[in-house]
Order: structure tokens, then C-alpha cells, then sequence
């Protein structure tokens, strides 16, 4: 992600630029990037990566059991 004021190429989940130290503009990047994401540093910031990815995994399966089996 470019910084919109120095240029500088950020990394996809930055939210501050790593050379000038501005917030970044949010962009719309997917359902990807709302789950390997997270606003929380450290420890608290992986937990929650990690419920957001164990409910998405269990919303798919439930789809998938509605489509094969009907239930």
C-alpha cells in the first residue's frame, strides 16, 4: 500500500507509513485481508486473527453441509 503523502511502498497490512509514521488510507482489499488483519498489537492482535479465521472456517463448513446435505 503507497502512502498517499511520502509515496513510500507499504507492506498490505500496514496502517501507518514505515517512513513518515501517517495513517494510511483504508482501502476495500477483500474478505482476505478483514481476516489476516487486526488493529490490536501483539498477543491481543493474533487471538483475534485466529477467532476471526476459526469462524470463518466454521461458517464455511455450515454452508457446505447446507449445500451437500441439506441440513
Amino acid at each position: 500500500m503507497k502512502c498517499s503523502s511520502c509515496q513510500f511502498e507499504n507492506p498490505p497490512s500496514a496502517r501507518f507509513c514505515g517512513q513518515c509514521g501517517r495513517e494510511l488510507e483504508a482501502e476495500d482489499k477483500g474478505l482476505f485481508t478483514w481476516l489476516t488483519t487486526s488493529a490490536q498489537p501483539g498477543l491481543a492482535g493474533k487471538a483475534i486473527i485466529a477467532l476471526k479465521l476459526i469462524g470463518a472456517f466454521y461458517v464455511s463448513m455450515m454452508l457446505l453441509g447446507v449445500l451437500l446435505y441439506g441440513f
